[in-house]
């Protein structure tokens, strides 16, 4: 078992998912993390003894946040429809009130990675396998209700749903053009029809 989070632990935590995310996982050093987060390197590496174990850290915890969300607007949606419509919609909603929008925060770490670092990538990877499978077993319940009109098998349509919404942050981020999501959100629901 792992140790109890800290305040020390909690403020390092913050600081670098702060920075991974605003400024990027390669362009963030240990100092700048430590100065932020009001510690010592020591401190640091009590608690985590790499920065490699940070990104994992952010990973994991960035992850369980969105798909808490995404689960939540599937709970909320009657159809696969208004399940897109509404997490388009949440995304449109945090990059105007978050000046620091920054798209995906687990695609942006990993097209930072270096091509050594294979433990994070297999991580991201499976990351994505389950995001895929969450998509697909919701899209199931769906089709069985008579919701999804899709003649697709529902992992496809999860793979198809998951690609766009990954290729509309990373197009967004590329153009800072809000009229991507609205496209995504057209070809979601071709997707679904």
């Amino acid at each position: 078992m792992g140790r109890k989070p800290t305040g020390v632990r909690k403020r390092i935590l913050k600081a670098s998912t702060e920075l991974f995310y605003i400024q990027g996982y390669s362009n963030t050093g240990i100092s700048q993390i430590v100065e932020q987060a009001n510690t010592t390197k020591s401190s640091l590496y009590q608690y985590f003894n790499s920065k490699k174990k940070l990104g994992y850290e952010y990973l994991k915890n960035y992850n369980q946040l969105l798909l808490k969300r995404v689960i939540r607007i599937m709970r909320k949606s009657t159809t696969p429809e208004e399940f897109v419509e509404r997490w388009i919609l949440g995304i449109k909603r945090s990059i105007q009130i978050n000046k620091n929008y920054n798209g995906c925060p687990i695609a942006g770490f990993h097209f930072q990675l270096e091509m050594t670092e294979n433990e994070n990538k297999e991580y991201i990877k499976r990351l994505a396998n389950r995001w895929i499978l969450v998509l697909g077993i919701y899209f199931s319940m769906k089709n069985e209700k008579g919701h999804n009109n899709s003649s697709h098998d529902s992992q496809q349509v999860a793979r198809m749903i998951f690609s766009t919404y990954e290729g509309m942050l990373t197009l967004w981020k590329f153009t800072k053009n809000e009229s991507v999501l609205d496209d995504a959100m057209i070809l979601m629901k071709k997707v679904l029809n």
